[in-house]
């Protein structure tokens, strides 16, 4: 029981120190009240045909009378 304690406690101090590292020499990541040009910016919207609805395949055109003979022609 001792040893399972221990790992689970060695573990989660392993994670904790992960997240927290940082470098003494790296710079310090950006600080969102600092630079207000992102957050004065609009959010990137995704490209669709229409905004009312999903992009979709264009509409296969009907066919006018005899439809097209699409089968193999094979040798008699």
């Amino acid at each position: 029981m001792y040893k399972a304690e221990f790992i689970f406690a060695a573990a989660r101090l392993r994670f904790v120190n992960q997240n927290n590292y940082r470098h003494p020499l790296s710079q310090s990541p950006p600080n969102p009240i600092q630079n207000s040009q992102y957050s004065s910016s609009p959010a990137p919207r995704p490209l669709s045909a229409s905004p009312h609805r999903p992009f979709c395949a264009p509409p296969i055109p009907a066919h006018r009378g005899k439809l097209p003979d699409i089968a193999p022609k094979l040798p008699i």
